[in-house]
């Protein structure tokens, strides 16, 4: 009987920690996008998003971040982004470049147009 209780905690201790993984899940329509022109570059908002891309040159895209708290005795085995459906959206768009950030009492810099893709 006392083998048998060991096994069945040793069975719920395996269990619970196999199952101890934090998830998140982010949810986009395409009613949360946004495309305004901005000269020859179209300007793309995502309602929800907390932030931009900032490679100077490269497309200026919304970003949204995921933050977890994970325990400071947790070691983290991996990461895994899954894409569970894409849409089309009509129309033909060239996003705007990121640009150099503006400091405080400066000018604003040139222009950077977008980056060759390498």
């Amino acid at each position: 009987m006392k083998k048998l209780i060991y096994s069945i905690a040793a069975f719920l201790v395996c269990a619970i920690a196999a199952k101890a993984q934090i998830t998140g899940q982010v949810n986009v329509n395409t009613a949360d996008v946004q495309i305004s022109a901005q000269g020859d570059y179209s300007k793309i908002h995502l309602e929800g998003a907390n932030g931009l891309t900032r490679r100077v040159g490269a497309p200026e895209l919304p970003v949204i971040v995921k933050t977890f708290v994970i325990p400071a005795d947790a070691k983290v085995t991996g990461v895994d982004v899954t894409v569970s459906s894409r849409t089309a959206l009509d129309g033909t768009f060239m996003p705007y470049p990121a640009q150099p950030p503006v400091t405080v009492g400066n000018d604003a810099p040139e222009f950077v147009p977008p980056a060759a893709l390498t």
